[in-house]
């Protein structure tokens, strides 16, 4: 250990022990980490995901924006508006975008996130002995993001590639000018 203040130091060793009144061996204390690391990966992938397909909605609803206005394809703003749609869904599912505040989470339901979060919370104690019950709602909550990795991985490997390819075929210009 190192402590530094200012442009003095002081080092130690030290031995971290584990709270005596515990009954834990080493591989519950390793179990318990790997979980915390599993449920930290999961939220990690679900909060980059959601940017992700923010990401892709922005791009869509700037592309229907600019056709709406020259009214070259009806048919790839509905497709558009369809998936922008389908992202909601999806999103709403895997996070609450209504939550706020604190108090919001009287009005708006949590979702798959914050029952990660919950399971972090649970898990992340002092006492590393992992219970079935928080075996299990790993397992449940790891099985439901799967789900939604494969709606995601559909809605951009079909839906999307439909849109591009629908565009690439109209022949349309990258950068369009409104009213013109």
């Amino acid at each position: 250990m190192r402590l530094i203040l200012d442009q003095d130091s002081v080092e130690t060793t030290v031995e971290i022990l584990a709270d005596p009144r515990v009954q834990a061996t080493l591989n519950d204390y390793v179990s318990q980490q790997e979980m915390m690391i599993s449920i930290e990966q999961a939220i990690k992938e679900i909060h980059e995901a959601v940017n992700d397909m923010r990401s892709a909605k922005s791009q869509i609803e700037y592309y229907q924006s600019m056709l709406e206005e020259s009214a070259v394809a009806p048919e790839i703003i509905e497709l558009g508006g369809d998936i922008i749609a389908q992202i909601e869904a999806w999103e709403g599912a895997l996070i609450q975008p209504d939550q706020k505040t604190f108090q919001d989470v009287i009005n708006f339901h949590n979702q798959l996130n914050a029952q990660w979060m919950n399971l972090k919370d649970y898990v992340d104690s002092a006492d590393p002995i992992l219970t079935a019950g928080a075996k299990e709602r790993f397992n449940d909550l790891e099985g439901q993001w799967i789900l939604f990795q494969q709606t995601k991985n559909q809605i951009i490997n079909e839906e999307m590639e439909q849109f591009n390819q629908m565009y690439k075929a109209l022949d349309l210009p990258m950068i369009m000018i409104p009213n013109r």
